[in-house]
C-alpha cells in the first residue's frame, strides 16, 4: 500500500540522517582529537624552546656577573697601584726637593 511505501521510505530517509550524522560526528571528533594533538606537540615545542631560552639567559647573566666582578677587581687593583704610585711620586718629590 502507499502508506506503507511512504512509511518504509521514511524510515530509510531517517535511517540514512541519522547515519550521516554519526558520520559527521565521527569525522569531527577524529578532526578535534588530531587538533589536539598538534596543539599539545606545539605546546611541548615553545615549551622546550622556551626553556632552552630560559637556560641560556641564565647562563649569559652569570656570564656578565662573572665578567662585572672581575673588572670590579681589576679597577679596584687599578686604583690600588695608583694610590701606591701616586705616594711614592709624592715620596720623591718631597725628597727631590730637599
Amino acid at each position: 500500500s502507499l502508506s506503507e511505501t511512504y512509511e518504509l521510505k521514511r524510515q530509510q530517509h531517517l535511517a540514512d540522517l541519522q547515519r550521516k550524522e554519526d558520520e559527521m560526528r565521527q569525522t569531527f571528533v577524529i578532526r578535534v582529537k588530531e587538533k589536539e594533538a598538534q596543539l599539545k606537540e606545539t605546546e611541548k615545542e615553545l615549551h622546550d624552546r622556551f626553556d632552552a631560552l630560559k637556560k641560556k639567559h641564565a647562563e649569559e647573566k652569570k656570564k656578565i656577573e662573572d665578567n662585572k666582578t672581575r673588572y670590579e677587581a681589576d679597577m679596584q687593583a687599578f686604583q690600588q697601584r695608583k694610590a701606591q704610585h701616586q705616594a711614592q711620586m709624592s715620596t720623591l718629590g718631597k725628597k727631590g726637593k730637599k
